[in-house]
C-alpha cells in the first residue's frame, strides 16, 4: 500500500500551473472523447448533481444528510452533454448540494 500511496500522492500534487497529473490526464481524455464525437474539445456547460452514499460506522469523516436521511458521504459531480466528467468532489453527507457544487468548482 505504501508504493500505491506514494504514486497517488505524486500524481495528485499540482505542478507550477496548478494542475496535477491526474487532472491533466482526465482533461486530455475528456477533450479527446469530445473531439471524436464532433464536439468542441472545451465544454461550455456542465450539469451538476450529487449522490449520498452510506459509509461504515468506523469512517473518520461522515455526516448526516437530512434530505435523504443517510449517514455517510456525498459525491458531487459535473458532467457535460456526453456524460463525461469535468469536476468532482467528495464531502460529508451533511454538506448541501449548493456548497458541495461550489467546493467542486473551486478545485476544477
Amino acid at each position: 500500500w505504501q508504493l500505491c500511496y506514494y504514486y497517488y500522492n505524486l500524481w495528485r500534487t499540482a505542478d507550477k500551473d496548478g494542475e496535477s497529473l491526474l487532472d491533466r490526464a482526465m482533461r486530455e481524455l475528456v477533450e479527446a472523447e469530445r473531439a471524436i464525437n464532433g464536439r468542441d474539445p472545451k465544454t461550455t456547460m456542465t450539469t451538476i448533481d450529487s449522490k449520498s452514499v452510506k459509509n461504515t460506522d468506523t469512517a473518520e469523516e461522515k455526516g448526516h444528510g437530512a434530505g435523504k436521511k443517510i449517514s455517510g458521504v456525498k459525491l458531487h459531480i459535473g458532467v457535460d452533454v456526453l456524460g463525461l466528467p469535468h469536476a468532482m468532489a467528495v464531502t460529508t453527507a451533511n454538506v448541501t448540494d449548493r456548497n458541495g457544487a461550489l467546493e467542486m468548482i473551486e478545485y476544477a
